[in-house]
C-alpha cells in the first residue's frame, strides 16, 4: 500500500493507496467494475471512490494534487496483471450471502461452467452468477465445498434476488469471471485454439464448451456424461492430454 497525505485547513488526512490487484478490496473492484462499464475507470469521481477521500480533502485538491492521486492508481488500466478473483461473494437483497469459485475453478464442475459459460457467452450475468454463486451448506463440514450442491431448480428459484443486484455488483461479476476464465484459457492454449473458428477479428478461445468437448473427442462424444460431475482442472487436463497425444501421433504417422 502507498500512504499517501494531504493537509487540509491544518488537518492531516492520510489514504492507504493499494498498488496492486493484490491489495484491491472487494468493494474497490466494484466500483472500478462499475466505472468501467461506461469507460470512466479513471475518472475523478472513480478515484474518490476507490480512495475514500473524505468531502472536505475532495473539495481541496488542486489540478496537479488530482493528477498525483490518478498516477497511483494506472496500474488499473493493465489488466494482465489481474489473477487473483475479487468478487467471492454476492449479498443478495433479501441478506443471504452466496459464495463464488476458487481462482482455478477447482470447485466448479464441468456440468456447473458449461451451463454457466453459455450464460456468459450469451450476456446473462443474473442467470451465470446464480449458477456459479450459492450459499452455504447448512451442515458444512469444512471437507469439500462449502457451497450447496448445484441444481437447476435451485439457481432458478435464486435468480429474481440475482437480477435484483445493482449494476455495478453484475459489472464486477462479469469482469472478474472474464479475466479469471482467460487465465485458465491461456493455460491451456493449445486445447482451447483445438478446432476452434473465431469470428473476424476476435481472439481464438476454443468456442463455447460444449462445442470445445465435442471437437476433442469426436466420436467417443458419448463419454461426456463421465465428465460432467468432474471438476473443471480435471476435465481440462484430461481434454489437453488426448489433443497432444493425438498430434503425436499426427506427428509420427507423417514421417
Amino acid at each position: 500500500m502507498q500512504k499517501i497525505d494531504f493537509k487540509v485547513a491544518g488537518t492531516m488526512y492520510r489514504y492507504n493507496v493499494p498498488e496492486n490487484w493484490n491489495e484491491l478490496t472487494h468493494e474497490q473492484f466494484i466500483i472500478y467494475a462499475g466505472a468501467a462499464v461506461n469507460n470512466a475507470t479513471l475518472d475523478y469521481d472513480t478515484v474518490r471512490r476507490i480512495v475514500a477521500l473524505d468531502d472536505v480533502v475532495t473539495v481541496s485538491l488542486d489540478i496537479s494534487q488530482w493528477w498525483m492521486l490518478k498516477q497511483q492508481l494506472v496500474w488499473m488500466e493493465d489488466l494482465e496483471g489481474y489473477t487473483c478473483g475479487l468478487v467471492d461473494e454476492v449479498t443478495l437483497p433479501d441478506g443471504t450471502k452466496c459464495m463464488g469459485f476458487s481462482d482455478d475453478f477447482s470447485d466448479v464442475t464441468w456440468q456447473e461452467w458449461m451451463i454457466a459459460d453459455a450464460q456468459a457467452n450469451a450476456g446473462h450475468w443474473d442467470i451465470f452468477a446464480a449458477v456459479m454463486y450459492r450459499p452455504q451448506k447448512p451442515d458444512w463440514d469444512h471437507k469439500s465445498d462449502p457451497k450447496v450442491d448445484f441444481s437447476q431448480w435451485d439457481c432458478d428459484s435464486r435468480l429474481p434476488q440475482f437480477q435484483q443486484l445493482p449494476a455495478d455488483v453484475m459489472a464486477a461479476v462479469a469482469l472478474n469471471y472474464k479475466l479469471m476464465r482467460r487465465i485458465l484459457t491461456k493455460k491451456y492454449r493449445r486445447l482451447f485454439n483445438y478446432g476452434a473458428k473465431p469470428k473476424e477479428g476476435e481472439p481464438q478461445t476454443g468456442g463455447d464448451l460444449h462445442t470445445l468437448i465435442c471437437n476433442v473427442m469426436g466420436d467417443n462424444f458419448y463419454e461426456e456424461e463421465k465428465y460432467l460431475h468432474l471438476a473443471v482442472p480435471s476435465v481440462l487436463f484430461q481434454l489437453d492430454r488426448m489433443v497432444r497425444e493425438e498430434k503425436e501421433r499426427r506427428k509420427h504417422a507423417n514421417r
